[in-house]
């Protein structure tokens, strides 16, 4: 996951860089080289592909991120009520 964020790094300015979609075929391949066992660099990969296999990771966890418990605590965060904690 740290190599994928890392080579986004240089593509922030790369409009929709989540929003478009690598092709499927290049995504499942990563996905079952890395399956495999295989190191990929990904540091010459196109950005789509890295934003599309990040995507993937967090749609595949078991769990979500943002639990219907916590969400009205995210929201409330996304809002800045809670910028007071911050500083």
């Amino acid at each position: 996951m740290e190599e994928l964020i890392s080579s986004l790094e240089s593509y922030t300015d790369t409009e929709g860089i989540f929003r478009l979609s690598a092709s499927s075929f290049e995504k499942n391949q990563m996905i079952t080289w890395w399956n495999g066992g295989y190191h990929v660099d990904m540091s010459e990969a196109n950005p789509h592909l890295s934003a599309t296999l990040i995507k993937t990771y967090f749609c595949e966890l078991p769990d979500p991120l943002m639990t219907d418990k916590s969400y009205n605590d995210f929201m409330a965060i996304g809002k800045g009520i809670y910028l007071f904690l911050i500083f």
